[in-house]
């Protein structure tokens, strides 16, 4: 197909937007609670860490 001056070319989404969207909110949740933890560790001893709750609706 040839293109013209001023034609519009439509380029869908990626079928798996979502789900590399859920897989980067995983991975940054994770990372940020280790990263939390190991800090409050290294401050403090008796630190007991913290929990993650990220409630994702359907």
């Amino acid at each position: 197909m040839r293109l013209e001056a001023h034609d519009m070319v439509y380029v869908p989404f990626s079928p798996y937007r979502t789900l590399e969207r859920y897989a980067k909110l995983i991975t940054d949740t994770f990372v940020r609670t280790v990263a939390a933890n190991e800090g409050g560790r290294a401050a403090r001893p008796t630190f007991e860490g913290i929990g993650v709750s990220n409630p994702i609706t359907p």
